[in-house]
């Protein structure tokens, strides 16, 4: 399902940042080559692109993607997070945001407790798994297993509370005027550990490494379709670079991002033809993880009414990729999305009218992997019937017509299943309304 790409007035700019500096990269700028092998703190030497999600308008009901089923009835945290709530902040909200942080808490494994505040990015730590990388403060941490720096915290996130139409509930039941706060939170908590890069486009030419000819561990992983580097193929601060950031045909190569992706393919990332600054690159593509499905949470913009409690099997692919130790057993459980009424003529025979596939989406498992039932009992004479576990089919019996119920469910390799139901209506005959055109001299 698509968003519409109408942008509201009021610009989630206060999403802005989890990233650890707020500071546009400045791709001018002469590169400060860093020397020391010692641990060197981003912050010293470059800057970095700050990272937006933005809020969109959308007609099209949306669909709650419910919170790892491990996270639900277990609820087990395997990484601490302090935070600090500077400002007023009222209860709903922090209850809110200490909801989407347990999420993550369940998912991710760190030794040393992660706190929210003004971060850092490091290279060559102690531990560090890639020379003259960047590494984000939370992640350097659990890598090097002590705090790198305490006297800062790893993650900053700042969130406005004069936008009117924030949803603190934790139910994903968010009204269709209003803006889920969870999935706001899940997604720039995401960023702050890690999903990002520093790719940026201006005046033309592309660069990567906050001007210190540094990748972030993140950039090392992104390629084109033609399986070349970003990093390693075309120079740094060139237009070579530039286009490739905005030829729609990037993607993040990593064995087990790679994995989590339904045809083990590199999944891929947000890469418009004109750079969008804070959304390009360091997002996965909107149109191929659209609302509503298992992936959606780092895409670069939320729609009202949607929901997304769970980053899904590819970021954590992706954090895994770059140096995270993660709870890879969670398993969740699939959703559907509503199926609509289905309306056929008396005496037709309607093979394979409803894809099920369609409706169907699981975080870790392909749809072919999933089984799917019909469990109740539709009238007999409707001739409903499900073929090829992933079909259904309506070949009502000669000259009835009436209505029936149909209960599908669908079931992942680990048992876990979700269930939807709707109408199947065969009438003697379909009547079309064809509204008039109106056109003028």
């Amino acid at each position: 399902m698509k968003k519409n790409t109408q942008r509201l007035n009021v610009f989630f700019l206060l999403f802005l940042s989890i990233i650890l500096l707020i500071t546009p990269a400045g791709t001018n700028a002469t590169p400060q080559q860093p020397t020391s092998m010692q641990p060197t703190a981003l912050s010293e030497l470059g800057t970095l692109p700050t990272i937006t999600l933005t809020a969109t308008y959308t007609d099209t009901p949306a669909k709650f993607v419910p919170p790892p089923a491990t996270f639900s009835t277990n609820n087990v945290q395997t990484a601490t997070f302090n935070v600090t709530y500077l400002g007023s902040w009222p209860q709903e909200a922090k209850n809110a945001f200490d909801y989407a942080v347990s999420i993550w808490a369940s998912l991710l494994s760190s030794p040393v407790p992660i706190t929210a505040g003004a971060g850092n990015y490091w290279a060559n730590f102690s531990n560090a798994p890639r020379p003259n990388t960047w590494y984000p403060n939370a992640l350097v941490d659990a890598i090097a297993g002590t705090n790198i720096d305490s006297t800062n915290a790893d993650i900053v996130a700042n969130f406005s509370s004069n936008f009117c139409c924030w949803y603190f509930g934790t139910d994903g039941n968010t009204p269709s005027d209003q803006w889920d706060f969870v999935s706001v939170v899940l997604h720039e908590l995401g960023h702050g550990l890690g999903f990002a890069g520093s790719m940026t486009v201006s005046n033309g030419l592309g660069s990567w490494g906050a001007n210190t000819g540094w990748p972030f561990i993140y950039d090392v992983f992104t390629e084109n379709g033609s399986q070349q580097g970003l990093i390693t193929a075309f120079p740094n601060n060139s237009s070579q670079l530039a286009q490739q950031l905005t030829s729609g045909n990037i993607f993040f190569d990593g064995p087990n991002a790679n994995a989590a992706n339904d045809d083990d393919m590199p999944p891929k990332l947000y890469a418009p033809s004109t750079w969008q600054q804070g959304s390009s690159y360091s997002h996965l593509d909107e149109d191929t993880y659209g609302m509503g499905t298992a992936h959606a949470l780092m895409t670069p913009s939320i729609a009202n009414g949607e929901a997304n409690h769970n980053p899904g099997s590819i970021t954590l692919g992706i954090f895994e990729d770059i140096g995270w130790s993660t709870n890879t057993n969670t398993n969740t459980a699939p959703t559907f999305s509503s199926i609509p009424t289905q309306l056929v003529l008396m005496n037709s025979n309607n093979n394979n009218l409803v894809d099920l596939y369609a409706y169907a989406d699981d975080a870790e498992s392909a749809d072919s992997a999933l089984t799917f039932s019909i469990t109740n009992t539709p009238n007999v004479d409707a001739g409903v019937s499900l073929d090829n576990n992933r079909y259904i089919s309506i070949n009502p019996v000669n000259s009835w017509t009436g209505t029936t119920t149909v209960a599908v469910q669908v079931t992942d390799p680990e048992g876990l299943s979700a269930d939807t139901t709707f109408s199947v209506i065969v009438a003697s005959t379909l009547y079309y309304q064809y509204l008039p055109t109106i056109t003028g001299d």
